[in-house]
């Protein structure tokens, strides 16, 4: 029997900056997945379903050397 969930809309933000640290070329990049903090639900193709997850935050940096 198929599991009926319904749709859901996120929204993620991110930016990023590109600078110089010490003398090497680096990006620093900051992210916010699911920004308003909604509770979901998730159906993969193997017919199972799982808690989406929680806001995240994440911040990189990138150097070229």
């Amino acid at each position: 029997m198929p599991i009926g969930i319904s749709s859901i809309t996120l929204l993620d933000l991110g930016a990023s900056y590109d600078t110089k640290i010490a003398g090497y070329d680096a990006t620093i990049t900051a992210m916010c997945y699911n920004v308003f903090n909604k509770n979901y639900w998730y159906a993969s193709g193997d017919n199972s379903v799982g808690l989406g997850a929680p806001r995240n935050f994440m911040v990189t940096a990138n150097f070229k050397f």
